[in-house]
């Protein structure tokens, strides 16, 4: 085929209401002596509206959605009234288009709810947009603010494997999760500074070498804020270990943003908490933040780090030293210095219920084993999470060498120790036995 002579492919005719209306329109001779041209029609005779009609989605408006208009007159919902009452913003190829607010998952979800008489939850969308979306839309299900004795009802599917086909965002989570857990073990002080203790031949407290090292992931403990009706008052005057470590780690992104003037370290007001809380929200650690505070002993004497320590543990004792020497409160007004100590203690008690267990996560209770070479021996299969913390690892150059579901006195025959992760609930039961499980990591560069 000769490329000067070919025909480009012609995009689809699409006609606005603002270039119809500056088109020129021709007189009288033009029109008598022009061939007669067959127009786009937007309504079929009769006066009748076309009954399919497209409707332009928000994220994707180069493919726009065929939809029935009966469907949505029957419903008697928001886009039928717009349908029926607004006049179409273009015509493509022939048939009227209106934009729609609804994402294209979100408008295909809903279509086809009205069509068959019960919701699936589309991959992609949160329940909070479901639910807006049909109440702005007119059409009552269970749980929206709609009355559904004098709206028309939607009946939500029971969940189940058959009808929940929300399944990306569950390993979407895994692994953000994974990749948040990784990130905080490969900036962790103590782990970096034992790797190198062990290069030259001395003890660090638990078991690795210069290139190797045994992980033990910890389970979640609840925090107890006592019977008092003022949990952050309690808690103040207890101070957990896990609530001082995570303190401290609030003081540490507190220094750092004071030494980059994002914020004013001596502020205890309501835009200063703003500023720190977004600081803590945004770190790449997520929830394991407190992994970058947990310092050795011989960390916290340096020079090179004194100041930000020093300034972190002096944050986490002003905190405690407010809540507690102001006392319980009695439902009167607090000065905002109280205000923002105690909003320090209840975004550390959040992240702490917000954790996630990764002792149970990447447990091994549900591993599979698979037959071996020529029915020799049997071969454990990886679960969805351990392939996904092996593939964080990976990233980081780092390579997982084995696992292991047991406490951490018996690992092998040497009742080793490994690093448990997260520090804050290791520090707090004082108890080396809940260790769920391990894994045994290895740099790949250094092997």
């Amino acid at each position: 085929m000769d490329l000067a002579t070919a025909t480009p492919k012609q995009p689809p005719k699409v006609q606005t209401r603002s270039s119809s209306e500056l088109a020129k329109a021709p007189t009288t001779e033009e029109a008598s002596d022009a061939p007669a041209v067959k127009r786009a029609r937007v309504d079929p005779p009769g006066g009748e509206p076309a009954r399919h009609v497209l409707l332009i989605p928000t994220d994707d408006p180069f493919r726009p959605m065929l939809v029935d208009r009966t469907l949505l007159r029957m419903f008697d919902c928001r886009t039928g009234a717009m349908l029926e009452h607004q006049p179409p913003e273009q015509t493509i190829e022939g048939r009227p288009a209106w934009p729609t607010y609804m994402s294209r998952a979100m408008l295909g979800a809903f279509m086809r709810a009205l069509q068959v008489g019960s919701f699936c939850q589309p991959r992609g969308v949160d329940e909070h947009e479901v639910t807006s979306t049909f109440e702005y839309e007119g059409i009552a299900i269970p749980g929206n603010s709609l009355d559904a004795a004098t709206s028309p009802e939607m009946q939500l599917a029971l969940p189940g494997l058959g009808t929940n086909s929300k399944h990306d965002d569950r390993v979407e989570r895994v692994e953000r999760t994974m990749t948040q857990a990784l990130h905080a073990i490969v900036t962790w002080p103590r782990l970096e500074l034992g790797l190198q203790r062990a290069s030259e031949g001395k003890g660090c407290g638990f078991a690795c070498t210069r290139n190797r090292v045994w992980i033990g992931f910890t389970p979640v403990l609840a925090s107890h804020g006592g019977a008092e009706s003022d949990a952050v008052y309690c808690m103040a005057k207890r101070r957990p270990p896990w609530l001082r470590l995570q303190l401290e780690a609030f003081g540490l992104v507190h220094y750092y943003c004071g030494v980059a003037k994002r914020l004013d370290p001596e502020a205890r007001d309501e835009t200063a908490f703003v500023k720190l809380a977004r600081a803590i929200e945004t770190d790449a650690t997520s929830h394991f933040l407190a992994c970058k505070r947990d310092w050795p002993q011989a960390m916290r004497h340096d020079a090179t780090h004194q100041p930000a320590g020093e300034h972190s543990t002096a944050f986490a004792l002003s905190v405690f030293n407010c809540v507690a020497n102001h006392g319980a409160d009695k439902g009167g007004e607090l000065p905002v210095p109280v205000q923002y100590a105690r909003a320090c203690i209840t975004v550390a008690e959040r992240m702490l219920h917000e954790l996630p267990d990764m002792g149970r996560m990447l447990s091994g209770s549900c591993v599979a084993t698979t037959q071996g070479y020529k029915g020799k021996d049997k071969l454990p299969e990886p679960t969805p999470e351990r392939k996904a913390f092996e593939r964080a690892c990976k990233t980081h150059g780092i390579r997982v060498l084995e696992w292991r579901d047991c406490a951490p006195t018996g690992i092998g025959a040497y009742g080793v120790k490994p690093l448990c992760f997260p520090p804050l609930f290791h520090r707090s039961t004082g108890s080396d036995h809940e260790v769920r499980v391990c894994a045994l990591l290895e740099r790949e560069d250094t092997r």
